[in-house]
């Protein structure tokens, strides 16, 4: 039964319980259109072919299967497009009891799309881009089919969204004998099937990328740059002996490759080969290319600020390199134009590999941690605790469970700490006397009002903990809220802590409720007014002076 808790083994018995229930719904009499049970041969064989949307049929979707049972292959390669747990876990979210870390596990195996901590975030948008391309185009093939090709609107409708969801799904079912024949001089039933195809073949990382850096190409990640400039990966790499991937070597070609390398070739279902050592014939023209490449790309010594300029200067001079530099075989071609020759044979590349090393640690009383001669701070939550450290090549990420307690651009010196101030703010609070003389508060970047608000308190012992008081309601409010709250008592000339508290403390007031909207009918016709000679016309002609 502990075996059954393997997110890698819910996710076959979780198919195959789909399959099973796919072809529960399709051998029921009501799902053919002549009434009878199907054979249950036929209905396993689609049900199967639905989940796994290979478009797949025995039988003709449109004249075999009754409504009842096009609806059944709908949701069929709907959920088979989503990927079992993916809808699983979509379901957890909406009704809110959020994404267990189960789940996200599970979640990334199955769609091989994404990391642990960004689950939740990517499966929104999973769920926001579904439903809104596939409506998008449902609409516009119904109106179209409706319009031009003169269906009645209720069977445009219906062919329309199954058309739109098996698109977007790349299921290849289809409610018409000849699929999509009837339609190839048509450009607006064909162009927004082709739209939808190509959308969902990118990607929900790399939507969520361009959607977070938009069409700034330096900032997209790698995954993202490959998959849009339509880069592939081999079937095969051929690989030195080099101590990154291989831990032994063995007589003729075997080899014992080291864990993360395989996980690297498995990502990427490369299969790795091993050259035979001082056999530089093996390699083609990499042998002694290095040296090469080296005065090639880096002669005068260049100097660069930062690893992402390094490598978007690289990138774009590696693109230029290509163009001009001719195939050393096949002359007439340059190495650009022989690499697009070869694309068609390449494998996509579906996710990028989330490449890190990891190593456990614990923490110090300081809320230090030790990694490759340098110390890194972390959260005050975490100190004399034991944390995971991520090494990427570019950043460092320390985990404590699920949370995120540090998060580093990585430093290759050594015998440097790195602090980050906000990890020590816990402790702030009970040592105000630190924010002069602590490490982690030395030449600390702090937003601009509070900047302001530290220069006009002052610097003496009171200023400090005046200024750490507000510092502290970052914990509770956020550094957004905060810096807005001090910028608000600036403009009103209120240098004090307790003003921007109670900023904040308003601001975190529930909204009043509306007030009571009196009906029509019960509105007074004659409203009431300080006038006391109103009351003279209530007495008759005759009264009394």
């Amino acid at each position: 039964m502990n075996g059954l808790r393997d997110p890698i083994r819910q996710i076959p018995l979780l198919f195959l319980c789909a399959i099973a229930v796919g072809t529960l719904l399709l051998s029921l009499p009501f799902a053919t259109s002549e009434g009878v049970r199907a054979p249950f041969l036929t209905a396993l064989f689609t049900a199967t072919s639905a989940v796994a949307v290979t478009g797949l049929i025995v039988v003709g979707t449109p004249t075999y299967w009754s409504m009842f049972g096009q609806v059944a292959i709908l949701f069929m390669f709907q959920i088979g497009g989503f990927g079992i747990m993916t809808a699983a876990t979509l379901f957890g979210l909406m009704v809110g009891r959020g994404v267990s870390l189960r789940d996200r596990m599970a979640t990334q195996v199955e769609r091989n799309r994404l990391e642990t901590g960004d689950a939740a975030s990517v499966l929104r948008l999973v769920f926001t881009v579904t439903i809104v391309v596939e409506l998008a185009i449902a609409f516009i093939l119904a109106i179209r089919m409706s319009g031009f090709h003169g269906m009645p609107i209720g069977e445009a409708a219906w062919h329309g969204i199954f058309h739109s969801v098996s698109a977007f799904n790349n299921a290849g079912f289809s409610t018409h004998s000849d699929n999509v024949m009837g339609y190839q001089t048509d450009p607006f039933i064909l162009g927004p099937i082709m739209f939808s195809v190509v959308l969902v073949s990118l990607g929900f990382p790399v939507m969520q990328d361009i959607r977070a850096n938009h069409l700034q190409w330096r900032r997209w990640a790698l995954h993202t740059k490959l998959t849009v400039a339509g880069t592939g990966v081999p079937l095969r790499g051929i690989y030195d002996n080099m101590k990154t991937a291989v831990t032994t070597v063995f007589v003729g070609k075997e080899r014992i490759f080291n864990r993360r390398f395989l996980v690297m070739a498995d990502h990427y279902m490369v299969e790795p080969t091993a050259c035979s050592p001082a056999a530089g014939w093996e390699k083609g023209q990499v042998e002694n290319q290095v040296q090469t490449i080296r005065g090639r790309f880096f002669k005068p010594r260049l100097r660069f600020a930062t690893l992402e300029e390094l490598n978007g200067w690289l990138e774009a001079e590696c693109l230029r390199w290509t163009e001009m530099q001719p195939h050393p075989e096949q002359k007439e071609l340059t190495v650009g134009q022989a690499l697009e020759l070869e694309r068609p044979a390449l494998q996509p590349m579906l996710a990028p590999l989330d490449g890190f090393h990891e190593t456990q640690h614990a923490v110090s009383g300081t809320c230090l941690i030790s990694f490759d001669r340098n110390r890194y701070s972390v959260a005050a939550k975490a100190v004399r605790r034991a944390v995971q450290l991520r090494a990427y090549a570019d950043r460092i990420v320390v985990r404590m469970g699920d949370d995120i307690i540090a998060n580093h651009p990585r430093f290759f010196g050594r015998d440097r700490t790195i602090y980050d101030p906000w990890h020590y703010l816990p402790v702030l609070v009970n040592k105000p006397g630190a924010l002069r003389n602590g490490a982690p508060f030395q030449d600390s970047d702090l937003p601009p009002a509070l900047v302001r608000l530290r220069r006009k308190l002052g610097n003496d012992d009171d200023a400090d903990r005046r200024f750490v008081r507000v510092l502290a309601a970052v914990l509770s409010d956020g550094l957004e809220a905060v810096e807005s709250a001090v910028r608000e008592a600036l403009d009103i000339g209120a240098v004090s802590d307790e003003v921007i508290l109670n900023i904040l403390s308003r601001r975190r007031e529930p909204p009043r409720t509306a007030s009571i909207i009196t009906p029509e009918d019960l509105a007074l016709t004659h409203p009431p007014i300080a006038n006391c000679a109103r009351y003279d016309s209530l007495r008759g002609t005759h009264a009394a002076a």
